[in-house]
């Protein structure tokens, strides 16, 4: 469609496209509203997202700060985990830069680089399938690398006051 090339264009070109995509939509009723919605739904998906480092620190946890209420603890771990990461993004100039380095490393990783690994550890395959999951690999540590070096010359630009390099002259 002529609207996603249009938004494609828009961002390859990065005329006032915003690190936060909330904050390109429109002022009005309807963006508030998308903002709100995206405040909620981050609000109520949090624990969700804790879930994982609070079980792995738990134990230690109780070992070392033995209560008699058995949430007391959990109560505290993830109050300081919620602390931890709101003191982070309050305090980390250009956060959303910082997330896409982390992104870049991360989101490749797990999407394009470890899944063929697996698949060529645990499976037989044939010579095809060995050819198919190297290229998929050659990409992902392709996209990694680029995301990575964009990120981090991105992050340096911000934080050191020069101009960001543009991919196409406005």
């Amino acid at each position: 469609r002529a609207d996603d090339l249009r938004g494609l264009w828009v961002y390859l070109l990065k005329y006032a496209v915003q690190g936060i995509i909330t904050f390109n939509l429109p002022v009005g009723v309807l963006g508030s509203i998308a903002q709100l919605t995206v405040a909620v739904c981050i609000y109520l998906t949090y624990p969700l997202i804790l879930y994982i480092p609070v079980e792995i620190l738990l134990p230690d946890a109780r070992s070392h700060f033995p209560s008699s209420h058995p949430f007391s603890v959990e109560f505290w771990l993830r109050t300081a985990l919620v602390l931890v990461t709101f003191t982070f993004a309050v305090l980390v100039p250009h956060i959303e830069l910082f997330i896409a380095l982390i992104g870049a490393l991360a989101s490749s990783s797990l999407a394009l680089i470890f899944p063929p690994i697996s698949y060529l550890m645990v499976f037989r395959t044939s010579p095809i399938q060995k050819m198919f999951c190297c290229c998929i690999i050659v990409f992902g540590v392709t996209g990694c690398l680029f995301g990575t070096l964009y990120a981090t010359k991105d992050i340096v630009c911000a934080l050191s006051g020069l101009p960001t390099w543009r991919p196409f002259p406005r």
